[in-house]
């Protein structure tokens, strides 16, 4: 299947903010559905090829956006390196971001060459790797433990990407009415959502974007969390602190796959080596991929099938005892 990429820039009238996207869709004359996808810390939408690509190879339009932590705006300071704490502030807007996206999808199909009404509106998954699991929590409904919030008004603030659109500031003022404290960012057009690595409770980002256990307790959508026996938290935390969402979170339709040996990175899911990343391992990569796929084929194109990959053991069997898949 021949697959396109595209850059656009979206604009944001309310936060006076342009966002860059990427957008990788097969080329063909079906409709397909939608992954939107956030990246984790500093990354950016050029990144995770290995995922977004097979992904589209499949069937599925993948839309990633640039979110204002990206290292492509400003590479950070050797003293935020040291302590990232400082580099999570303004992480509001990217859940922002994301209700963008989802708003705009019928702009941003009718941006792509011969492409406007392909993509299946009703049919939309959301996920993300680390900071971007995250932001994917928030959009499924997970509450922060803490009951104020910043304003990140023009926080990421670009221009400039290869093509631009305008939003609607009504629109986009009612995608961010009140809500219940600490549910503001929750959206119900997404089906399932897949966190790659995901924040455990306690102290993780700032002291306004941390979880407590009971953040997970309204999360009913389908969701599914991967991580490796050696994709530590920042404060030290092991693997089982980036499965407490399945833990602790409302049951059904819920699932884990843990990793041996399995690092942050995943053996290079971003497409790039970073601090803590872990080793290259094709086999990783490949296993995420079979992994991932059949939870979005499960649960964004509703085919039944598809779970058997997750359930019956088959990953296992591929894997030769490396994967373990739970689900409730």
């Amino acid at each position: 299947m021949n697959i396109k990429a595209t850059d656009l820039s979206l604009r944001d009238q309310v936060r006076e903010k342009d966002l860059e996207i990427k957008v990788t869709y097969p080329d063909g004359a079906e409709t397909y559905p939608v992954i939107v996808f956030s990246h984790g810390l500093l990354g950016s939408k050029d990144g995770y090829q290995p995922l977004v690509r097979y992904w589209a190879e499949h069937g599925y339009v993948v839309i990633q956006p640039t979110h204002y932590d990206s290292a492509s705006f400003r590479k950070p300071t050797l003293t935020e390196l040291r302590d990232l704490t400082p580099l999570f502030v303004g992480w509001e807007s990217r859940p922002d971001d994301i209700i963008l996206i989802l708003d705009e999808l019928n702009l941003i199909e009718s941006l792509l060459p011969n492409f406007a009404g392909k993509f299946d509106h009703s049919r939309i998954g959301m996920g993300g790797h680390s900071f971007g699991s995250h932001t994917s929590m928030l959009i499924g409904g997970a509450q922060l433990s803490a009951n104020s919030f910043g304003n990140c008004g023009n926080v990421g603030s670009v221009s400039g990407a290869t093509s631009s659109a305008s939003s609607s500031a009504s629109s986009r003022a009612s995608s961010r009415a009140p809500k219940r404290a600490g549910m503001q960012f929750r959206d119900e057009r997404p089906l399932a959502f897949l966190l790659l690595s995901p924040q455990g409770s306690g102290r993780a980002l700032t002291e306004t974007a941390d979880f407590n256990q009971s953040a997970w307790d309204d999360f009913e959508r389908p969701m599914m969390i991967v991580t490796g026996t050696e994709d530590n938290g920042r404060r030290k935390q092991d693997y089982h602190w980036r499965s407490e969402a399945f833990k602790y979170g409302a049951p059904d339709d819920k699932y884990l796959m843990v990793i041996e040996g399995g690092y942050h990175g995943f053996g290079g899911i971003t497409g790039t080596r970073f601090f803590g990343s872990g080793p290259a391992n094709d086999s990783h990569v490949e296993w995420v991929q079979l992994s991932t796929l059949a939870f979005f084929d499960r649960y964004v194109k509703g085919l039944p099938e598809a779970a058997r990959l997750l359930t019956d053991g088959e990953l296992a069997k591929v894997s030769g005892g490396a994967v373990k898949v739970s689900c409730r």
